[in-house]
């Protein structure tokens, strides 16, 4: 209950906007920095491909769990649904880039700018894991 619970909070709070006109074939690549992430995670959410999304989040600084992947996958179509209620989204803007202490946390500040004029200010943190980043889902 408590992991539902806490997918639940993830997807409401870093995932509901997520789609974005950024570049790459989707997985997170060694090199690529946190806002890059950011806005491959609303690409392929954009793109429906919830697998290969929540195979960007984290938590707590550890990697998920298959079933909690599972679930998260699960809960990426809501998200989706929630854009296109903006007529999706048009673009993802990376206003700034974070990174804290010892370089293995970092903050993201975006916008997201819907297709129907709507805009959205987000922050994501993100953890650097076996030198890749992911999305860290909020626990509180």
């Amino acid at each position: 209950m408590k992991t539902l619970r806490l997918l639940m909070i993830a997807l409401i709070v870093s995932a509901i906007g997520m789609a974005s006109c950024g570049g790459g074939s989707g997985s997170v690549a060694k090199n690529d920095t946190p806002g890059q992430v950011v806005e491959k995670s609303y690409k392929l959410l954009q793109d429906e491909n919830y697998e290969k999304v929540a195979a960007m989040f984290c938590s707590n600084g550890k990697m998920l769990t298959k079933e909690e992947t599972e679930k998260l996958e699960g809960m990426m179509a809501w998200a989706t649904t929630e854009h296109q209620k903006k007529d999706g989204i048009k673009e993802v803007i990376i206003i700034e880039e974070t990174l804290v202490g010892d370089e293995m946390t970092a903050k993201v500040k975006y916008n997201i700018v819907f297709n129907n004029g709507d805009e959205d200010d987000r922050k994501q943190n993100l953890k650097k894991i076996d030198g890749k980043w992911y999305l860290e889902i909020v626990t509180q």
